[in-house]
């Protein structure tokens, strides 16, 4: 319930800004036909229905879909599911916070007891009275983190925003089962006309097939313009948008500007579909159009969510609308359609993703967490790249965001509890420092996770994660104390061959064009992090049917295999030192 009130609460805030856009438009449309402004109103409907948009540099949206999601569960969550992860002897070895609902007090007699793994404290906690435990979250299916006060408090609020949601949406389907009981005597006077006693306002209903009542006593010219009226709504199906409108706002029920938007939007309704009367009948009718809107709206009461009743919708602008109508110039109407589709396009498009933004993560579904959240360990150094003088100068530490997409957690190839989460986070921060040693390209925020193969992977968003958008692998294998056990190797996608990748390559030799495709390969193994220093002994293309494949062999036997991409000059895979110049695939 949590995650989808977030997620209701997230769309509510880019409507909320959608409408505020439309407002000011509004102004500027004022001695425009009221259809432009009518179909304005789409955005938001747009907004509060789509779940989902595409992002792009032509959105007008300037403000961050996710930020509310952020804020909310920011704070005591991340350090609790943090704590959890890291397991209790990491936190209470490298003086991370302890998980929800241990003591600094306990801390001694859980070591002393023998508290040594993930597994033995999670028991401890499940167990012992009182404990309240933190499940960590991991991809789009995960179970929610519990047990901090932010996190309650938002399932409390997902409560209460869909117990009163569903209360609205029940009143408001009784009130028209009501009126469908009252209307049950009227009857058929035409093709989808009915007429009913005692009716005071004559209105159009219904989904499937629509149906206009007119009151007994209406007769002569306000029964022709009443017609026009509703016929043209049940042509332009307002009695299904209405609805629908009606239902967003109360699903949407917390959100003052949604109810705003409801109620000018069916203002704007009301006036085109007036315009469009008077565009039909001539402008001729339009002071006796306007005197039966006056006599027909006289002391009746509309409700909001009721059927589209012609005396509706504020009646006093309708009839100066109605007055000051007159229809635009052909050039003037085409170019102000296309101005407005697209606004409308700018508007329903979200932000493009840069790396730089915090935008980009949606903490729901995240383990939240950067090199800034806890301090590392005097005896974690980070490990140093060989040869040190290839570091680039002004590498910025990035922040790092532990998400694991929950189709990897199913293969069983990703394993948290094998090392403290801050010794993990080294050689992520150095996988990125190696990348910006190659290639130049600084990413100051990311999305990662590492298998117990020892192979990290680099994303910019969660959703690039899940879909398999990697920009980036680096696996340390033996390197790490034997707590790996693969083949060193580095995997690149760049920008030039694909569109979500953020890697360039930056400050290649200024004669790089000149060199053969041996020169290429042996000039990217040696300016790499995996490169252990060795004399090349050779360099060749061990396949025939993969000229792009080089395989170069060291002087102590061990050898290395590098794919060039040499229509933008750069290396996108590159595997090794292997202990054998042998390689067996």
């Amino acid at each position: 319930m949590s995650a989808l009130f977030l997620k209701v609460f997230n769309m509510a805030m880019t409507a909320g800004y959608c409408v505020l856009a439309v407002l000011l438009l509004r102004l500027f449309l004022r001695r425009f036909p009221k259809i432009y402004s009518y179909v304005l109103w789409s955005v938001v409907c747009f907004r509060l229905v789509c779940p989902v948009s595409f992002h792009s540099p032509f959105s007008l949206v300037r403000i961050d879909p996710q930020v509310i999601s952020r804020d909310l569960i920011a704070g005591e969550e991340k350090r609790d599911a943090a704590a959890e992860l890291f397991g209790y002897s990491a936190a209470l070895k490298k003086g991370a916070a302890l998980p929800y609902g241990v003591t600094a007090e306990e801390s001694a007699a859980l070591q002393k007891d023998g508290v040594k793994t993930q597994e033995d404290a999670k028991l401890r906690s499940d167990t012992a009275p009182g404990r309240n435990p933190v499940t960590v979250t991991f991809g789009t299916g995960g179970k929610e983190a519990g047990g901090s006060p932010a996190v309650l408090l938002l399932s409390a609020a997902g409560w209460i925003w869909i117990t009163v949601a569903l209360l609205l949406l029940f009143c408001h389907f009784w009130q028209l089962l009501r009126l469908k009981r009252q209307l049950a005597g009227a009857k058929a006077v035409g093709e989808h006309i009915y007429e009913a006693e005692d009716l005071q306002t004559p209105f159009a209903a219904g989904i499937f097939a629509p149906r206009i009542y007119l009151p007994a006593s209406l007769f002569g010219r306000e029964r022709r313009y009443v017609l026009a009226h509703e016929r043209t709504h049940i042509r332009r199906r307002d009695y299904l948008v209405k609805q629908t409108a009606f239902a967003l706002a109360c699903v949407y029920w917390f959100h003052p500007l949604i109810w705003l938007a409801f109620y000018l939007m069916c203002r704007d309704m009301e006036m085109s579909c007036d315009e469009c009367v008077i565009r039909e009948m001539g402008a001729e009718v339009k002071r006796e159009y306007s005197a039966s809107l006056l006599s027909l709206a006289s002391g009746r009461q509309i409700l909001a969510g009721s059927p589209l009743a012609f005396g509706a919708g504020g009646v006093r602008a309708r009839i100066i609308n109605v007055l000051s109508y007159r229809r635009p110039g052909r050039k003037a109407g085409v170019l102000l359609a296309v101005l407005l589709a697209a606004i409308l396009a700018g508007l329903s498009l979200n932000p493009a993703v840069k790396a730089d933004e915090r935008s980009a993560m949606t903490p729901v579904d995240l383990v939240i967490r950067s090199a800034a959240d806890m301090t590392m360990a005097p005896d974690l150094e980070m490990p140093a790249l060989e040869p040190a003088e290839k570091h680039r100068p002004g590498f910025k530490e990035p922040v790092l965001h532990l998400y694991v997409p929950e189709s990897t957690m199913e293969t069983g190839y990703v394993d948290l509890t094998g090392m403290p989460q801050e010794e993990y986070e080294v050689y992520a921060v150095q996988a990125l420092r190696e990348l910006y040693d190659l290639t130049g390209t600084q990413i100051e925020e990311c999305c990662y996770f590492y298998y117990d193969t020892g192979s990290y992977v680099f994303a910019l968003t969660k959703d690039d994660m899940d879909h398999g958008r990697e920009f980036y692998m680096r696996s340390y294998s033996e390197r790490v104390d034997e707590k790996f056990w693969g083949i060193e190797s580095i995997y690149l996608t760049y920008a030039g061959n694909v569109w979500y990748s953020p890697v360039y390559q930056y400050e290649l030799p200024a004669d790089f064009d000149t060199y053969d495709d041996e020169e290429k390969a042996v000039w990217f193994l040696t300016n790499s992090g995996a490169y252990n220093g060795r004399q090349i002994q050779q360099c060749f293309r061990p396949y025939d049917d993969m000229p792009e494949t080089w395989r170069i062999i060291m002087d102590d036997d061990t050898a290395y295999e590098l794919t060039l991409d040499t229509k933008i000059n750069a290396v996108t895979n590159l595997t090794g030192p292997y202990p054998d110049s042998d390689i067996r695939h």
